[in-house]
């Protein structure tokens, strides 16, 4: 908790609170909308969503050492709740995007797009830490308003 004005506000939810929307509105409505639109060449729409993906997992990554460094620097009991969404976001940059943004530049490159299953496993993942940062907020929520 932060004082601010005399009210105190409950970092650690509301930063939860603020990286699900990141990645509800930056990966999960925002990156199938673009490829919605009708005139918008495949090629221009995978140039936007690897700026896309860049800034939102910046976003991300910032949000997540905040997260980290909150639980590090307050005794926190309900920290296991906080390492799913910090283990899928890991799990996302360091393993699915690199493949996903080679291919994604293969196919900008002229390469025909074909099937693959990256997208998929990125999407589960995506919606997994979703749910588990709004998991993750409610109980460190719930937690401080049971303390009080």
């Amino acid at each position: 908790m932060i004082q601010l004005d005399g009210a105190q506000i409950p970092i650690l939810p509301v930063a939860l609170g603020i990286w699900a929307g990141v990645s509800l509105g930056g990966s999960l409505v925002a990156a199938p909308a673009k490829f919605r639109a009708p005139s918008l060449e495949m090629t221009t729409a995978l140039e936007v969503g690897r700026a896309q993906f860049l800034w939102v997992g910046i976003t991300e990554a910032i949000l997540c050492i905040g997260i980290i460094a909150s639980l590090l620097l307050w005794p926190v009991s309900y920290w296991k709740w906080m390492t799913a969404p910090i283990a899928l976001f890991a799990l996302q940059r360091l393993a699915v995007m690199p493949a996903l943004d080679t291919r994604t530049l293969e196919v900008i490159s002229g390469a025909p797009a074909g099937e693959t299953h990256l997208h998929i496993v990125y999407i589960i993942l995506e919606i997994l830490k979703f749910v588990a940062l709004i998991t993750a907020a409610f109980i460190s929520l719930r937690s401080l308003v049971t303390s009080t």
